[in-house]
């Protein structure tokens, strides 16, 4: 408990540069060193950078991709890693700022030397290409291939891995694959982002409520689910029955689930899962989580609620005894 007396002890106000333990004070605040990241990535790609600069932001980028794949490699459940979307887009944005920073010094001052957009690249051009002009290009026409044939293919690829005959299926936006299990045998069971979508049929309401609850409880405890019904009594009954912080009624679940104007969640691309999956916070996550809030307290009239009031649903339900 603290006394403070008005006037006193009052700390003459400081000026001049902060400390480096201020700064790194500073840094430790999770909001403002978000900010600071995604202005750093801006001046990169606006900003011309010194060859010694982009060095470094390359290696920050590197070392920055291999704690993410570490980290995915090693995490136990899905929402251990909740924060996984968010770090994907500013890693990106990264990578497409160093793309142009890069970029910009080869063409300015590649005729200066191998060295003049930073060691890192001349690094990495001498030991991929071996000096030699060919096997860089032979080498960059075999990358873009991949990425076109492979990772940009979608739907179509996965038509052509899967030897569908079909001729509409290379032209297909989605698949949908029919499961009756859950769990590490039935891999559709707990995947979310992708174009193949796991169906599964169940006899009544109270078995796909069921059928539910397992899926969540193998990937997803806590997050959300969504409802498409005329009934509103199926939704009351799905949000009284699932552990998740969010269930969605009629309405498109991948947009509406990180907030909407119409249906009054807060906009965000972290979304709380409460203690189901060891979240402290049930909610999207905003601003306000970031936000230390002091209380005030002063003492009120009294307002005390009887036994009756309490339980008295209970009682009428149960009785006294």
């Amino acid at each position: 408990m603290v006394d403070i007396t008005a006037g006193q002890g009052a700390a003459a106000p400081r000026t001049g540069i902060p400390s480096l333990g201020e700064i790194g004070n500073i840094l430790k605040r999770g909001d403002l060193a978000l900010a600071f990241g995604i202005l750093t990535i801006l001046v990169v790609l606006i900003l011309p950078l010194p060859s010694i600069v982009l060095d470094l932001f390359l290696a920050i980028s590197i070392t920055l991709s291999i704690l993410i794949l570490m980290t995915s490699l090693f995490i136990q459940a899905p929402l251990e890693f909740s924060s996984f979307p968010t770090i994907l887009l500013i890693s990106t944005m990264l990578r497409l700022s160093l793309n142009l920073a890069s970029t910009r010094l080869i063409l300015s001052h590649g005729h200066e030397g191998t060295a003049a957009a930073g060691h890192v690249i001349e690094a990495f051009g001498n030991f991929v290409m071996g000096g030699n002009f060919v096997i860089g290009i032979i080498v960059f026409a075999i990358l873009v291939i991949v990425n076109f044939v492979v990772i940009t293919k979608g739907s179509g690829r996965i038509a052509e891995v899967a030897g569908f005959e079909d001729p509409a299926a290379y032209e297909a936006r989605l698949f949908l694959v029919e499961e009756s299990e859950v769990g590490d045998d039935a891999p559709f069971s707990g995947e979310k982002l992708s174009v193949v979508l796991t169906l599964y049929r169940a006899r009544d309401f109270a078995a796909a409520v069921e059928r539910v609850k397992q899926i969540l409880r193998y990937a997803g405890a806590g997050h959300s689910c969504g409802i498409h019904t005329a009934d509103p009594e199926h939704a009351e009954e799905l949000a009284r029955g699932v552990d998740v912080a969010r269930v969605l009624v009629n309405q498109p679940h991948c947009f509406n689930n990180g907030g909407s104007f119409d249906n009054g969640l807060t906009f965000t691309l972290s979304m709380g899962c409460g203690s189901w999956a060891k979240n402290s916070i049930s909610e999207n996550l905003s601003y306000k989580h970031f936000i230390n809030t002091t209380h005030l307290v002063r003492t009120c009239p009294p307002r005390e609620p009887g036994e009756r009031e309490l339980f008295g649903a209970y009682l009428d339900r149960y009785g006294a005894e």
